[in-house]
């Protein structure tokens, strides 16, 4: 099946009883980069974006209670064996929930809003967290 040239982003995080943040960092598997990222995940046909993050988030991180998802709050257009791929990214909500990571990745962290920041590799996924840390303080 040929890939729709739409991703979508789900910054996840969760908010402790005393108020603190933590976002939700995964590292891809060596085959696929071995590097630092979020949630990410390809639209599938007839499938809306928050349908998407909702079934990435099963498949990727075993997440299947979402408490909520923002409105979208970054996107950008970044180019794949030359073929444009918008990504638009969103914040997801979750509880405490067990991570139980697929093979896309091979392991995680929760980290405050400055150390995902820090870890992650690509810019425009820093832009994204960022973004995500304005809009919420």
């Amino acid at each position: 099946m040929e890939e729709l040239p739409i991703k979508v982003q789900g910054i996840v995080y969760k908010v402790k009883k005393d108020g603190t943040l933590f976002v939700l960092c995964l590292k891809r598997s060596l085959q696929d980069g071995g590097f630092w990222h979020i949630l990410t995940g390809t639209l599938e046909a007839n499938e809306s974006l928050t349908e998407c993050l909702v079934r990435e988030a099963k498949e990727e991180i075993g997440v299947s209670n979402v408490k909520s998802i923002s409105k979208e709050i970054h996107r950008f257009l970044w180019e794949k064996h030359g073929v444009p791929v918008w990504v638009f990214t969103y914040a997801v909500k979750i509880d405490e929930s067990p991570i139980i990571l697929n093979s896309e990745h091979t392991e995680y962290k929760w980290l405050d809003l400055k150390q995902a920041i820090e870890l992650v590799k690509f810019d425009s996924t820093k832009e994204a967290i960022e973004t995500f840390q304005s809009s919420y303080y």
